[in-house]
């Protein structure tokens, strides 16, 4: 007697996109220093994305937070955060003699939204947005927001202090989101705070890093 297998489980596309994305990051960013050929090429990869799945189902930028509404309401349930992370960071950097008056910070605060946004979008709108509208989800809200919070956080295990940030960033960013589902405000808070984190606690000159690879 033969049995014949009628549905499989397959990974769904999103997924395996979301995951080829994550672990390229390793390589590209961490280890051969080509961060701006992996964040340009992820995002006009995913603008893609989105753009495709919109003509094929108008509904995916409600589903994923890409929308007007609620916009308003998310900035300022985020304020609290970004109220206690910037002061606190600032803080850190005086104490530790890292703020400075670098011209390089402009322009990053200023493109730095534009990559949160992309990150936000793989993080809570694909891989939160997944797990809670799933048939076969077996986590509830907190349960989503601490297990993505940890992945993430995993994504940036070569920096635990940066990593530790990240996980508290994205458990609040994660109960908001799914709360009011708007990924705009996600995309601002991220970059902006990020920035400054990486600035002044990491260290960091992302303009720089970026054209690191140009300047060898």
């Amino acid at each position: 007697m033969t049995h014949k297998i009628t549905s499989e489980k397959r990974l769904h596309p999103e997924i395996v996109a979301v995951l080829f994305t994550g672990l390229l990051k390793f390589p590209m960013m961490d280890w051969l220093n080509y961060r701006a050929f992996y964040i340009v090429g992820v995002i006009f990869f995913w603008t893609y994305f989105i753009y495709r799945s919109y003509k094929n189902d108008p509904k995916a930028l409600e589903r994923w937070g890409i929308q007007k509404k609620n916009f308003r309401i998310s900035m300022w349930s985020l304020l609290p955060f970004a109220l206690i992370a910037i002061p606190a960071i600032l803080f850190y950097g005086w104490q530790n003699d890292t703020v400075s008056y670098n011209w390089h910070l402009l322009p990053i605060l200023i493109l730095y939204p534009v990559w949160g946004t992309f990150q936000q979008f793989i993080v809570a709108s694909l891989v939160a947005g997944n797990l809670k509208y799933s048939s076969g989800a077996q986590l509830n809200d907190s349960g989503i927001i601490l297990f993505v919070a940890a992945l993430f956080a995993l994504m940036h295990s070569s920096d635990w202090v940066l990593a530790a940030y990240v996980f508290v960033m994205e458990v609040f960013f994660l109960w908001i989101f799914l709360r009011w589902k708007n990924l705009w405000a996600l995309g601002i808070y991220h970059g902006i705070v990020s920035a400054l984190f990486l600035f002044y606690v990491s260290g960091r000159d992302l303009f720089q890093e970026l054209f690191t690879v140009f300047n060898a």
